[in-house]
């Protein structure tokens, strides 16, 4: 199937936002919750775990869960204007200047009166912990502006779908076993990372397939071609192939 929708730019984001939108369950101006505003925190949660403090959270944990949940603070921008929220959106909050001030400020701040090699500890976690999100983001179709203000690039992959539930039970089941069994906390702590590393894997395998799909069914002529995950529905996939003139949506067989 064929959808159509109109776009006054190709820009890739804008393209995925319209196509998701024009699906349903999607990538909505208001409202909904995407996948790394709820699996960020516990990657982060899981990383501090298994590399800083294997006995109990600790400082290192608090930092890494904390460097995850800060960049989802352009949230708010929501209540401006979804204009506003579209155009500020992954930006200053998911750049690597504010890994860098997190890193600082988390040392500071955190790990106030300790020994230089236990700001050290604070400040590697809350960098790991802002970069899950920021992995997150950039797996996904809505991706981030990285290298702001030197560069407004939209930096995406479309690996992971934004509403994925498989990666987010990856993550909550294990947070569950550990807060059931806390003493088992650092020995799982890691099984969490790798499933989610053969999971992204098989998304890439799928991506590459569905690309090619889309690639093989375009018309003739100077557009690109693109693959989405369909929000709620990861393993399938919807191809966007844009021109100077349209954007379409076409739907894929399964790859």
């Amino acid at each position: 199937c064929v959808r159509h929708f109109s776009a006054r730019t190709c820009d890739p984001f804008s393209v995925v936002v319209l196509g998701s939108c024009a699906l349903g369950p999607g990538l909505r101006s208001r409202g909904g919750i995407t996948t790394e505003a709820v699996t960020a925190p516990l990657y982060a949660y899981f990383v501090g775990r298994a590399a800083f403090d294997p006995s109990r959270p600790g400082r290192a944990t608090a930092a890494a869960v904390l460097g995850a949940t800060i960049p989802g603070l352009d949230q708010l921008l929501r209540l401006l204007s979804p204009a506003a929220y579209l155009r500020y959106e992954g930006t200053v909050t998911h750049s690597l200047g504010a890994i860098v001030i997190w890193a600082v400020a988390s040392a500071a701040i955190l790990a106030r009166g300790q020994s230089g090699r236990a700001k050290c500890r604070v400040a590697s976690a809350a960098v790991l912990g802002l970069c899950a999100h920021l992995s997150l983001d950039v797996l996904g179709p809505i991706g981030a502006r990285c290298f702001t203000p030197v560069s407004h690039t939209r930096i995406a992959l479309y690996l992971i779908s934004p509403l994925d539930p498989i990666l987010t039970l990856l993550v909550v089941i294990p947070a569950g076993i550990i807060h059931w069994k806390g003493h088992l906390g650092a020995k799982i702590a890691w099984i969490p990372l790798v499933l989610t590393a053969g999971y992204l894997c098989m998304c890439c395998t799928l991506h590459s397939r569905a690309c090619a799909n889309v690639s093989r069914d375009a018309p003739p002529g100077d557009c690109d071609v693109a693959a989405i995950p369909i929000p709620l529905r990861p393993l399938e996939w919807y191809g966007v192939v844009s021109s100077r003139r349209t954007n379409e949506l076409v739907g894929l067989d399964a790859p």
